[in-house]
């Protein structure tokens, strides 16, 4: 099997990996390792998921030919992931909290996951601390994210609507307000150069797995 990192073919040596998700795996870590995250996978030039539940996962690396990866730096990908939550947040507000339709519910839900997940992610990505990021009412990132874990919860027992849909709006507004600064903060620590280097230069090696000569 090849595999392509950026468009540059990685010189390596499978020792324990059987399946797709044992060499991402592997692979993961090591860019993970040197400051990137994995953004794009592509499995004899077909795109797949980043999914942990994904079936391809489970394919065996005997079956693949070439194995091709596209990877951001945290920086970059957590910049990306914030702006993406930006956006739908302006969705869910703009739109689906206003509609009645039983369809737009479903894409409530479906957008506050994303958005909660998205935050959690590019904080983790980043290190950042969210009792830290606080609005000018001194309500951290932490305390909007548990209110909208909350609204999460409610909103899959059962159908919300009047208070429910204004508080969901008001907690989706304060998270919104809240974005310029954690992107601040993410500036300040990539100018930092917290988070470790990049590149495919450094060499990784994990005892009984994947070697990068």
């Amino acid at each position: 099997m090849e595999i392509i990192i950026n468009d540059e073919k990685l010189d390596y040596t499978i020792e324990q990996e059987k399946s797709l998700g044992d060499v991402l795996n592997s692979l993961e870590n090591w860019i993970m390792d040197n400051g990137g995250v994995i953004d794009r996978v592509l499995v004899d030039e077909k795109d797949i998921h980043l999914d942990r539940q994904s079936e391809e996962l489970h394919q065996s690396i005997t079956s693949i030919k070439k194995l091709s990866l596209q990877t951001l730096s945290r920086f970059d990908h957590a910049f990306t992931t914030i702006q993406t939550v930006g956006r739908y947040i302006d969705k869910v507000i703009g739109e689906y909290l206003k509609s009645r339709n039983i369809e737009d519910y479903e894409l409530i839900i479906e957008g506050i996951h994303l958005i909660a997940e998205g935050m959690k992610r590019a904080a983790g990505i980043l290190h950042l601390r969210e009792m830290v990021i606080v609005d000018e009412k001194g309500r951290s990132l932490s305390d909007i994210l548990a209110d909208l874990n909350r609204m999460i919860d409610l909103y899959e027992k059962q159908y919300i609507d009047g208070e429910e849909r204004s508080e969901l709006r008001g907690i989706l507004t304060e998270l919104q307000h809240l974005l310029p600064k954690v992107l601040n903060w993410a500036v300040l620590k990539n100018s930092l150069g917290e988070g470790g280097g990049s590149g495919l230069e450094v060499f990784f090696c994990r005892s009984g797995g994947m070697v990068k000569h």
